[in-house]
């Protein structure tokens, strides 16, 4: 694998200036564990210019 931007513990060589890590859920899916029904959330990307290469 590769180290994800940002995170020092795992081998990225420099933190991003918020301290963050470039790790985002996009989408997330799951049927809710009482009303059995399916939950969809979405997430806009960050407004970052390293997110502008995934964008469509």
């Amino acid at each position: 694998g590769s180290p994800i931007k940002g995170d020092l513990k795992y081998g990225f060589n420099r933190s991003n200036p918020d301290g963050g890590i470039h790790l985002h859920a996009r989408k997330l899916e799951f049927i809710h564990p009482v009303a059995q029904t399916p939950v969809s959330i979405v997430a806009p990307l960050p407004d970052e210019a390293t997110w502008n290469n995934v964008k469509t």
